[in-house]
């Protein structure tokens, strides 16, 4: 090697790889997206079931915009006792569960009628959502599962025990 490209080679060695490094940055890792209301769109429809005498109902609207809307109602020997009137919604927190629980008459049902606010804490998208609160001292946690036509809803205690599950088909 004669001493001319022995001073050019490590120049036009930094000078390739500079030129390389400035063509094609590191691309910086991809974000998980924040869930949308619209994931929730496998919840819309008519579910009910009867058990015995009593006839259970939850209906969800498609997404739309920001939101759904939903409402429970369980009614026993063809007399309504219990209403849920519900909203799924996008804010500040999150997808935001929010409820209000009502009987015959839209009479105040518990907590002289006071909203309950869940925040979703988990889903895949498809089949499942978890939401969760630290307010309320009943019902912790909401899950909501759908497996084949059926729709399980279970409501979990602090300390996680099912306090109460329905199983809905369309």
């Amino acid at each position: 090697m004669t001493l001319l490209s022995t001073l050019l080679l490590p120049l036009m060695l930094s000078t390739t790889l500079l030129a390389a490094c400035a063509s094609s940055p590191p691309s910086p890792p991809a974000l998980a997206q924040p869930p949308s209301v619209r994931q929730l769109g496998w919840l819309s429809g008519r579910w009910h079931t009867t058990a015995g005498t009593t006839y259970l109902e939850e209906t969800w609207s498609a997404p739309e915009g920001d939101s759904m809307l939903g409402m429970f109602r369980a009614v026993k020997d063809g007399t309504a006792g219990f209403y849920e009137l519900m909203a799924i919604e996008q804010d500040s927190d999150g997808i935001v569960l929010r409820m209000l629980h009502f009987g015959p008459k839209f009479t105040p049902h518990e907590g002289d009628g006071d909203l309950m606010r869940y925040v979703l804490v988990e889903t895949d998208e498809t089949q499942y959502a978890i939401f969760e609160t630290p307010t309320e001292d009943r019902v912790r946690r909401i899950v909501y599962r759908l497996q084949g036509r059926t729709l399980h809803i279970s409501l979990l205690s602090r300390e996680g025990a099912v306090l109460e599950q329905f199983i809905l088909s369309r």
